[in-house]
């Protein structure tokens, strides 16, 4: 029982199975956590299109004002054998600021401002290993991914106050996952992600539990998330965030119709944190597997 119970833990910190996402947090939003496991078969592609969005007053930098932000991601998976696959990631933001006012000396800017672009869209390769051959656990999961983030435009860089992307030079990004099943519905997992920007880096890590297909075809998530960015980047200070997301999943895909789509509606709240705006982010996904 010993050696088992040493076991349990090392795969709890060994990571979360695939990477769904790799949205860069936000200093001004919760965490967009996406937890489906990346499985290995063979040739299995993956389709996903996430719609997210929030509101909030704001005191920042000496202006006040609200927020409101959406965005729009779109990741496409395509497996491979021997469990290697490619990731590609669009992500589309809007931010709009509204009844903006300065503090003290600060000079006046205009009382509304609305920045929307694609921002730092990626490429990933990663490698996935699903292992079932085991006596007491359902399945031990792990994945790594390295890949790319592509320059963002000129525009999409400094929209004021709350920057939509990050850099106009390439980011690096670095990732590992594990995760465990047991009962046929119990999944727990954590997952560790790097991303390197003009030499500053922005770091996320987490942990989940998953109660999968616990009523037929519907799955609960709670995980709790931790994310960060350790340097100044573009007039972005140094922050740290730690949030709470919660998501419900309708899986319609069944052996005779294995097309049919994923449906998740989900929710995430920063609940503390260093230089941060602790504005909710609620959504939804909708996903195909073929």
């Amino acid at each position: 029982m010993k050696k088992y119970s040493i076991l349990f833990f090392i795969l709890l910190y060994a990571h979360q199975a695939t990477i769904y996402s790799f949205s860069i947090p936000k200093f001004y939003h919760g965490r967009i956590f996406l937890d489906e496991t990346r499985f290995s078969e063979e040739t299995l592609f993956s389709f996903d299109l996430l719609f997210a969005g929030g509101t909030k007053h704001f005191d920042r930098k000496g202006y006040t004002g609200r927020l409101a932000f959406t965005e729009l991601i779109l990741q496409l998976y395509q497996n491979f054998n021997k469990g290697f696959f490619l990731h590609a990631y669009l992500p589309i933001c809007s931010v709009k600021l509204t009844d903006v006012e300065p503090h003290g000396s600060h000079s006046a800017i205009e009382h509304y401002i609305h920045q929307a672009d694609i921002y730092s869209p990626g490429l990933f390769a990663g490698w996935t290993l699903n292992y079932e051959e085991t006596q007491r656990l359902d399945f031990i999961d792990f994945t790594l991914e390295l890949g790319a983030l592509l320059p963002s435009s000129k525009k999409a860089i400094t929209p004021f106050l709350f920057p939509v992307g990050y850099t106009e030079k390439p980011g690096f990004a670095a990732a590992a996952y594990g995760a465990l099943g047991a009962l046929e519905w119990f999944t727990t997992g954590l997952y560790v992600q790097a991303i390197v920007l003009n030499q500053a880096a922005i770091w996320s890590s987490g942990a989940y539990i998953k109660l999968d297909h616990i009523i037929p075809r519907i799955s609960f998530l709670c995980a709790a998330c931790g994310d960060g960015q350790n340097k100044e980047i573009e007039s972005i200070n140094p922050w740290m965030m730690f949030s709470l997301y919660l998501s419900a999943e309708l899986d319609l895909a069944h052996d005779d119709q294995p097309w049919l789509p994923r449906i998740k509606i989900f929710f995430s709240k920063p609940l503390k944190g260093k230089n941060i705006l602790k504005a909710g982010l609620g959504g939804f996904d909708i996903g195909f597997d073929y």
